[in-house]
Formats: structure tokens, C-alpha cells, sequence
């Protein structure tokens, strides 16, 4: 007696669950702050501070992290390596470190 397979497999049905998922991770969530290191350096002790501040003890050289804001933020600052900026919160703010530790709002 010959089965027929099912038309999504075990494996397929894991392949587009992790591919949503991976999606879902590279879009992040609309609110909040993400900070790019692009410095080729390991920053120490990134924090950013709004109402209250949230660190990262350790950000990679390429790496980007992305850190929760509370609801009703207005402005938010990174402190990194000495160095800080300032921008007005919106959806979607983005900060660079750059070569040098020099840091832009995007």
C-alpha cells in the first residue's frame, strides 16, 4: 500500500515558522531605539536614557541592539565610550556609532 505524503511535510512547516520568526526579528517592533555598532570596536557599557535608562553591558562590532521605550517618551539620549547624542523619540529612531566612537541620530 503506497502513502501519499503530506502536502507540508514536518520540515517545511519548521522552515516557514523560522522564517517568520527571523522576519519578525529583523523588522523588530516599531517602537523603541535601535543602536548600531559601527565603530569596528567593542563598545562597553552602552546605555540608553529616557525616563529611566537600560544598558547594554557589551555591543559587538556590527552588532545592532534594539532597546524598549516606555510609553510617552519625548527624547532619548545614548551615552557610549564618553560620547552621547540626543534625538526626539519617534518610531523607528535609529542610532549609529561610528569610527572613532563618534555617535549620529538617524
Amino acid at each position: 500500500m503506497w502513502r501519499r505524503p503530506a502536502p507540508w511535510s514536518a520540515s517545511g512547516l519548521l522552515f516557514l515558522l523560522t522564517l517568520g520568526g527571523w522576519a519578525a526579528m529583523l523588522a523588530g517592533p516599531g517602537g523603541g531605539v535601535q543602536v548600531a555598532n559601527h565603530s569596528g570596536a567593542v563598545l562597553r557599557d552602552v546605555q540608553v536614557c529616557a525616563e529611566s535608562c537600560v544598558a547594554l553591558p557589551t555591543l559587538w562590532p556590527t552588532q545592532t541592539w534594539h532597546a524598549p521605550l516606555d510609553e510617552g517618551t519625548r527624547r532619548v539620549v545614548l551615552k557610549v565610550a564618553g560620547q552621547s547624542a540626543s534625538a526626539d523619540a519617534e518610531a523607528g529612531l535609529h542610532f549609529v556609532v561610528g569610527r572613532g566612537g563618534r555617535v549620529v541620530a538617524e
